[in-house]
């Protein structure tokens, strides 16, 4: 996972990805927002699929430099169910262990910015990892990695 953690990288060994989800914070600590995440995606390139995670997540909002850029730190936990296994190391990593990567753990670190005026919008890097956990889901003891760019709309 942290050999893949470089936002410049190409996601899915150069095959696209293109997502859409949804957040929702029902529990504030001070800066620290608890909630839940539910994703869809689309996995394109060598043999296309879906995908479908959802977890818990956690943000810290207590970050600004100078009033003027606000810097969120969030993580993700959960599960993630493909509708078939991508070409590349995830098949790969199914025929050495003899294993299924259809549904895995999900791990999604990432780091948002956005603006103090308009904290409703914000760039975010986010490292979309899959992984069975040293065998504890489908035989696997690794999954995927994505490096995901996006924007975020709070409403």
């Amino acid at each position: 996972m942290a050999q893949s953690a470089n936002p410049f990288g190409v996601g899915y060994e150069g095959h696209p990805l293109f997502g859409i989800g949804y957040q929702i914070f029902p529990y504030e600590i001070g800066a620290v927002k608890l909630g839940v995440e539910a994703g869809l995606a689309g996995r394109f390139g060598g043999n296309t699929n879906a995908e479908i995670w959802g977890g818990v997540v956690g943000r810290y909002e207590g970050i600004e430099i100078a009033n003027t850029v606000r810097i969120v730190p969030s993580f993700t936990f959960g599960l993630s169910h493909v509708t078939k296994t991508m070409n590349g190391r995830e098949r790969r990593n199914e025929e050495e262990r003899d294993g299924n990567a259809g549904t895995l753990f999900y791990l999604g670190p990432e780091i948002s910015f956005s603006t103090v005026s308009r904290p409703d919008v914000e760039l975010f890097w986010r490292l979309h990892h899959r992984s069975g956990a040293w065998g504890t889901l489908g035989d696997m003891h690794g999954g995927s990695n994505a490096n995901v760019v996006g924007v975020r709309y709070n409403f």
